[in-house]
């Protein structure tokens, strides 16, 4: 019954394929750069117990592709998925609670072609999509008043931007969409 996987607990373990995380498990914290230059980890399932993934938990995974993150999760942390240029696809199980993209959480994932936020987000930081080049749609929150400065900055392949018709955006802030060549 472990709550937290601590800091670096697994940075840097390059052989490491494959986490099995129990769905009825009672872990709630990814440390900070837990799971950083795993550069063979494919795939990630963040059960549904998890509240939290701390800063750079999974920095440098060259080889995740795939994530699926859990209804429990509330908070993404700085450059959590940075650097992580093989990741394709983020999907949020049914009825997430995520509130918060941290800046740079996804920076240069280079693979990742869509992004659709649960309506639950109400925070997303500095350069959170920057240089995310792959990057074609994003589903904006309709949670969110501000996009932060330079979010989705540099990707130039950005071309759909979905903000719901109800939704509470007030701000977009300096360099959001600054080199979205493709933005139709």
């Amino acid at each position: 019954s472990l709550a937290v996987l601590s800091d670096g607990v697994f940075q840097n373990a390059s052989s490491l394929r494959t986490v099995n995380m129990p769905a009825d498990g009672v872990l709630e914290t990814i440390g900070n750069y837990t799971f950083s230059w795993c550069v063979a980890l494919e795939s990630m399932t963040v059960p549904d117990s998890v509240t939290r993934l701390e800063k750079g938990a999974f920095y440098r995974c060259y080889g995740l592709q795939n994530v699926t993150l859990g209804t429990g999760l509330a908070a993404i942390g700085d450059f959590c998925f940075a650097e992580c240029y093989g990741l394709e696809s983020v999907t949020f199980s049914p009825g997430s609670k995520l509130e918060t993209i941290s800046s740079a959480s996804f920076r240069d994932a280079r693979s990742l072609t869509a992004f659709h936020m649960p309506d639950t987000v109400t925070y997303v930081g500095l350069g959170a999509f920057i240089h995310c080049k792959s990057l074609t749609e994003v589903t904006i929150s309709k949670s969110l008043a501000v996009l932060s400065d330079g979010v989705f900055q540099n990707a130039s392949s950005l071309r759909t931007v979905n903000m719901p018709a109800d939704g509470v955006l007030e701000t977009i802030g300096n360099y959001t969409f600054a080199l979205c060549v493709a933005l139709e």
